[in-house]
């Protein structure tokens, strides 16, 4: 019972993986017409694909501008999908509602205005599949990366914090002997005060004694 158990878990651990690891061709909506496109999904939030992605193609010298719900990059040349000039599209959306860390990227490339498919290439289809696969690398080195600034920001404030309390304590132990001084000397004037206070009683004691 036990080893079925096993093996189901298995199986279903190995599903899971193959559901992030191969793109998929696919159709989308884009200008009110279905147009050929590219899916893979990916296990970071649309925020850290998108940032990744964007990070990516803009050290290319690449710069996005957002179309019809798509970031369109004009006349992109990218090795690893053809010899020539593409504009590629991307669009990155949230796996499901419930599913925020998971994303599915959308791509899709036309040349002289005209959107590629299978049928029209097919070296180019599977270039881009294979491309869009190894950008999941690029996203985790860019998450970890981002994941890493954090925490050295997190560290830098509690440094600062850890600065500004020292500093604080400083100036509180200052005031403290400051204040010690100032109690000490409030201790000697009492003890003055008391001593004219006793010798002003006792010359009043001895001017009373002298009444007849």
């Amino acid at each position: 019972m036990i080893m079925k158990k096993l093996a189901f878990l298995t199986i279903a651990l190995l599903a899971y993986t193959h559901s992030f690891s191969q793109a998929i061709v696919t159709i989308t909506d884009y200008q009110k017409l279905q147009e050929p496109a590219i899916q893979y999904e990916i296990p970071y939030t649309e925020d850290i694909v998108t940032q990744a992605l964007e990070d990516t193609l803009e050290k290319q010298g690449y710069k996005g501008t957002s179309k019809s719900g798509f970031m369109l990059y004009r006349d992109v040349h990218l090795a690893a999908i053809g010899p020539d000039t593409y504009n590629v599209y991307f669009r990155i959306d949230r796996k499901s509602k419930n599913e925020k860390d998971a994303s599915i990227i959308t791509m899709m490339m036309s040349k002289d205005d005209i959107f590629i498919s299978e049928a029209t290439d097919m070296d180019i289809v599977n270039n881009a599949k294979t491309y869009i696969q190894n950008l999941k690398p690029v996203v985790q080195a860019y998450d970890l990366e981002q994941q890493i600034n954090s925490q050295t920001d997190a560290l830098r404030k509690a440094n600062n914090k850890l600065n500004n309390l020292v500093s604080d304590s400083v100036d509180i132990a200052k005031k403290a002997a400051k204040i010690q001084l100032q109690i000490q000397d409030n201790i000697a004037s009492m003890l003055a005060q008391k001593a004219e206070i006793d010798k002003q009683n006792m010359i009043l004691q001895t001017l009373k004694a002298k009444r007849k």
